[in-house]
């Protein structure tokens, strides 16, 4: 066995249950990677147990293919985001995306029901603050819209290899997030829209960490994006995002294989 998620131990909080986890997983003579769920309302005042005993836990109720659910988990994740690393990590929720409802606790069997836009936003918002991911859809009567998604290397570095990840600011329906890749070169950020209709986003290149000369990648599209030193104007659809990954105008990305 390489994982147990335990259910029912965040709330209420129980913390000698959630311990007596640790221990037996300790005395057991091998690595296993203890989940703890659902965290209805775990708070900060827990991370040094939680860290201590576990290896991930949720920062939510159960997460549906709902765009409310979605919505919810910016300041939740916003809140958890500086804590996130190796000692431990606040989990999102396993991703509502693909075929799902087979034989699900709510609703029918059914593809997600999240617009494309939005499924770009859960999957930006996880990725940009670090939570696991742990795919809750069928995978093999998935859409291949879905798996598109889901194994889009580019996207999936902000996982892999960002560090000091944040909300840097949320304004109207505008949230953005900032990330530093662990290369020391190469900054990665994330523009999110929250409205629910299509708009226009001026946002300024040094909010997003920027440096002068920077190119500007979009990671979901894969494509270039000009723009003019100063700002990059995007244009969202309702509940959409962005991820750039911010470079130095050199050959070094193409070398690294991050390109």
């Amino acid at each position: 066995m390489d994982f147990v998620k335990a259910d029912d131990m965040l709330f209420p909080y129980h913390e000698r249950e959630i311990a007596a986890y640790a221990r037996a997983i300790d005395r057991c003579g091998r690595r296993i990677e203890l989940s703890l769920s659902p965290g209805t309302d775990v708070s900060l005042a827990r991370l040094d147990h939680l860290r201590e005993h576990a290896t991930m836990w949720r920062v939510c109720d159960d997460l549906w293919d709902r765009w409310a659910d979605i919505e919810a988990q910016f300041a939740r994740m916003a809140r958890w985001a500086p804590w996130q690393g190796e000692g431990g990590w606040a989990d999102a929720d396993m991703l509502p995306l693909g075929r799902i409802g087979i034989r699900a606790e709510r609703g029918e069997d059914r593809l997600s029901r999240l617009t494309r836009p939005e499924q770009i936003s859960l999957l930006t918002l996880w990725l940009i603050s670090r939570s696991p991911l742990m795919m809750g859809g069928d995978l093999p009567s998935s859409p291949p819209e879905t798996i598109e998604l889901l194994t889009n290397d580019e996207a999936l570095a902000v996982l892999w290899h960002s560090t000091g990840n944040r909300e840097v600011l949320r304004e109207d329906d505008l949230v953005l997030w900032t990330a530093r890749d662990t290369d020391g070169r190469t900054r990665y950020a994330a523009v999110f829209s929250l409205a629910d209709r299509p708009r226009r986003h001026e946002v300024p290149l040094g909010s997003l960490g920027a440096r002068p000369g920077d190119r500007v990648r979009e990671l979901w599209s894969r494509t270039a994006v000009a723009h003019d030193g100063r700002q990059l104007t995007v244009d969202m659809p309702a509940h959409g995002a962005a991820l750039y990954r911010l470079a130095e105008d050199s050959g070094s990305e193409a070398s690294s294989g991050r390109a």
